[in-house]
């Protein structure tokens, strides 16, 4: 799984794919070797973004903004 700024402005791929279209059409039904072979990937590649889409929510904690004083 990659996370580079210059592709999908950073959200999470695997070989230019998107973990997350993966991880949607597999909550649909779609097995693991008809994604692989939809989008050219390896079983384990499949595998490896929906372990990926499975962790909770990895965003940064907001921190609320404080106006004067702290």
């Amino acid at each position: 799984v990659v996370l580079d700024p210059e592709l999908r402005f950073g959200r999470p791929t695997v070989r230019g794919v998107p973990t997350d279209v993966l991880a949607e059409r597999w909550r649909a039904g779609d097995r693991v070797v008809d994604l692989a072979e939809d989008y050219g990937l390896t079983g384990d590649e499949v595998e490896e973004a929906l372990r990926y889409e499975a962790v909770p929510d990895r965003r940064p904690l907001a921190v609320p903004f404080l106006p004067f004083g702290w």
